[in-house]
């Protein structure tokens, strides 16, 4: 019996996906390690006692974001398996994830008019970045859907 190959959409969408959770993967350790310098340090920031506060957010964002980065790659590897459920798992993390960062860029505009240029033009390019990174698989895997549940087990 013959071997039918994934989709070239799905083999894009699916290597995109994993980048994407190393990437993340990466930004959750660091994040994780800073929120807990933050912790660890807080008598070094006496005019910002909210910094104890801070770093609890700040650390449920990074495992939010650890977490979420090894959900992504599991999947992505099973998507090169050709599982459905792998499709449908990646497509709603993906757009949960989509959502959560359009949510954060539509306040960070509306927060933002008395910010400096440079700072808004730094904050700006990160959250269009993650947001086309985002957009871009599931633009992909809802494109080639019909050809890989043909072939998907």
């Amino acid at each position: 019996m013959e071997k039918v190959s994934l989709p070239i959409k799905t083999k894009i969408a699916a290597w995109w996906i994993r980048i994407l959770a190393i990437i993340l993967l990466i930004r959750g350790i660091f994040d994780t390690l800073s929120g807990m310098w933050l912790r660890g340090h807080e008598y070094m920031y006496p005019p910002f006692p909210l910094t104890h506060a801070f770093s609890s957010v700040y650390l449920k964002f990074a495992r939010f974001n650890f977490i979420f980065s090894i959900l992504l790659f599991f999947f992505s590897y099973f998507l090169f398996k050709g599982r459905k459920w792998s499709w449908i798992g990646s497509l709603a993390l993906l757009i949960v994830n989509f959502i959560d960062r359009l949510q954060g860029f539509v306040s960070f505009l509306l927060m933002t008019a008395r910010l400096k240029a440079g700072i808004m033009i730094g904050y700006f390019s990160s959250y269009f970045f993650f947001l086309i990174a985002f957009l871009l698989p599931i633009i992909l895997l809802l494109l080639d859907r019909k050809n890989f549940f043909k072939v998907a087990t």
